[in-house]
């Protein structure tokens, strides 16, 4: 690794002779040689020199893998959705600390991120309004970032994990609870069926919708009452049966 440091021949000094990188080598070892202008032979001495650069906080941290969070709809406020601490940095010790923040999709303020990258719910979220939420986390070190003010806009428009491996695209799932009735289709439904019909003949489909998914949304039909009219005319002829269900 000499080629990286320069001595100066009388002095001793050492001076490093190109921009050196911990992140690409920590340390560089160095054999010093010193010799005397004695005659008629000069003699000379040999002092192994490990050189350990000291880490500055030069790297961003990176993403590496997106988190896929899940919360249930109309959770309390204030309830724990997840962690997004998936970034790291190449840096060490304190330089190394990975700070979180909401860079976009929150203009609502319906999640809060504290610094350590646990995600909470702030509001009542509905799955059936809005079934996933769609944040941009923001890796950090440097525990104060915000955008600046004169950039926020095009701050904004410019939120692409694609081409800034500090910010990252997190999606959140609202789980579903039973929470929506079922309703028919219809308010009232009129069905004929003759008087010799079969017993088991089908009269008529009634059709009822549930907004909730999976077995929230498994509707059951059950008859629970039957009223029965008798129709006659004015000359008490039997003018038919009405069955209300």
């Amino acid at each position: 690794d000499w080629e990286n440091f320069y001595i100066d021949a009388l002095s001793g000094v050492i001076t490093t002779a190109v921009r050196l990188d911990r992140e690409k080598q920590a340390t560089q070892s160095l054999i010093l040689v010193a010799y005397d202008q004695g005659q008629p032979v000069p003699y000379e001495t040999t002092q192994p020199l490990q050189v350990t650069l000291l880490d500055i906080d030069d790297n961003e941290p990176v993403f590496l893998k997106p988190p896929v969070l899940f919360v249930q709809e109309h959770a309390k406020p204030g309830t724990v959705v997840g962690n997004v601490t998936g970034a790291v940095d190449a840096d060490e010790g304190s330089n190394a600390v990975v700070y979180y923040f909401i860079a976009g999709g929150n203009s609502e303020g319906n999640f809060e991120l504290n610094r350590t990258g646990v995600l909470t719910v702030k509001k009542d979220l509905d799955r059936e309004e809005i079934p996933v939420y769609t944040i941009i986390v923001k890796a950090s070190s440097n525990k104060s970032w915000t955008p600046v003010r004169a950039q926020r806009a095009s701050w904004a428009r410019a939120l692409d994990p694609g081409r800034d491996p500090t910010l990252q695209e997190v999606n959140i799932y609202l789980e579903d609870i039973n929470d929506q009735s079922p309703r028919f289709l219809k308010k009232e439904y009129t069905a004929g069926v003759a008087a010799d019909a079969k017993v088991g003949s089908e009269l008529i489909k009634v059709t009822a919708v549930d907004n909730d998914i999976g077995n929230n949304s498994v509707i059951i039909y059950l008859i629970v009452t039957i009223q029965y009219i008798r129709l006659q005319s004015n000359e008490t002829e039997d003018m038919g049966d009405i069955f209300i269900i």
